[in-house]
């Protein structure tokens, strides 16, 4: 599917949608727990749809309004698991598939397989797993997952240690966490260990380790409400930076354990004019100066903040990045590449990317990799853009953000959408 955006000025209200990691956390431990969960959902996604599938293939039920049963016992013997091309619900169930001792296959699409998954599956197999296909598009997995020490290196995926934390409580014995090194992306360990805490479960973290009790039981806490996404919303706030009339996000979370609400401080250093009215955030026309970012913790705010500092006087360095090479496409290079194809001016290094600020973007052509953050960078460069942006791909924000082209005309975007 192709968009073409043309430029246009934005502006008005937008709600912010619901956060798919939150959302990926709480319905799985509403899986795992003692009776029936509402997880209040108003927007799902693809990925939060194979989330979903992937729990009713193991036996969890769904009711209208939210309502959640628990996968039933006995366990199936062996299942078959569709992820699409979520990593946060492949991370997530491997661990736990291992822990219930359920044989299982996942399918997996587009880059998903070629994530790095090999610390886990050395951490898993040390445990009493086998583990066939790995590299593969149909890796499975079999055993009974073990309690135990477990070490892996922090700097490649916080996810292996949230799928960790999900299934050890329910082995018998007690285990051990330890996190080698930096842990990259923390602030969604945090909220792992937020949402086991509301299902009851002990885990204590102290530094670079999680003690977990053996035995414990998911206890559903009834009724709960996913947050809104700090990952999408900061795409209108940098927005609003360019708008007279500004845009108004509502529905963010400021004590939210998403390390993504930091975009508010950040943009607030580069200059942006953001304050709290009407129970949201107002983000106002600005002038904005580069700024150097350390993007270790919030590698999913790199595309709008790369796209902002583009038009942002000097130059700004987001650091601390490399674990873009392994999303949806090699996000490092092809956030470089969108921005060239818009017109503006960045260096790419091993980790980090360095944005010269140009006086405005051209507009062209956008290949987007099937990279549903570069559609989002794309269909915002083209509004602020010259000339009209053409996306290539653009179905791929449908993989979070589904009512994204919708929301960006509302807020009175020029989007026409075909081929």
């Amino acid at each position: 599917m192709k968009a073409k955006i043309s430029p246009s000025s934005l502006g008005g209200e937008v709600l912010a949608r619901n956060s798919k990691s939150h959302a990926h956390r709480l319905l799985l431990a509403a899986a795992l727990g003692d009776g029936p969960s509402q997880v209040l959902l108003r927007d799902p996604s693809e990925d939060i749809e194979a989330s979903l599938a992937c729990l009713l293939a193991l036996g969890a039920s769904l009711e209208p309004g939210g309502w959640v049963w628990p996968i039933k016992k006995p366990y199936p013997q062996e299942v078959d698991l569709y992820p699409g091309e979520s990593g946060t619900t492949f991370r997530l169930l491997v661990p736990l598939l291992c822990a219930l001792g359920i044989r299982g296959r996942f399918h997996l699409e587009g880059s998903l397989y070629k994530r790095p998954m090999e610390d886990l599956y050395q951490a898993l197999e040390a445990h009493g797993v086998t583990i066939r296909g790995r590299g593969s598009r149909a890796p499975s997995f079999s055993g009974q997952l073990q309690a135990g020490t477990y070490r892996l290196r922090g700097d490649i995926s916080s996810q292996f240690f949230s799928g960790l934390a999900f299934a050890l409580p329910l082995l018998e014995g007690p285990s051990l966490i330890e996190i080698v090194g930096p842990l990259k992306s923390k602030p969604y360990l945090d909220m792992t260990l937020e949402v086991l805490g509301t299902f009851g479960l002990d885990l204590k973290k102290e530094g670079s380790q999680i003690a977990i009790r053996g035995g414990q039981s998911y206890q559903s806490p009834g009724r709960m409400e996913v947050e809104g996404d700090w990952s999408n919303g900061a795409f209108w706030l940098g927005a609003g930076l360019f708008s007279k009339e500004g845009i108004l996000v509502r529905g963010l979370d400021p004590k939210s354990c998403q390390g993504d609400r930091q975009v508010v401080a950040i943009l607030r250093q580069m200059g942006g004019h953001i304050r709290e009215i009407r129970g949201g955030l107002l983000a106002q026309s600005s002038q904005l100066r580069g700024l150097e970012i350390d993007g270790s913790h919030i590698p999913d705010l790199v595309p709008v903040l790369a796209l902002v500092a583009s038009l942002a006087q000097g130059q700004t360095k987001i650091y601390g990045i490399g674990q873009l090479r392994y999303k949806e496409s090699h996000r490092l290079e092809t956030i470089g590449q969108v921005l060239r194809d818009l017109g503006g001016r960045v260096q790419v290094g091993e980790d980090w990317l360095l944005i010269e600020g140009v006086p405005h973007l051209k507009g062209g052509r956008v290949k987007t990799w099937g990279d549903h953050r570069l559609v989002m960078m794309g269909a915002l460069g083209g509004s602020l853009a010259q000339k009209e942006v053409l996306i290539e791909g653009a179905q791929a924000v449908n993989k979070s953000y589904p009512k994204f082209f919708q929301d960006l005309k509302a807020l009175g975007g020029q989007v026409t959408i075909g081929g």
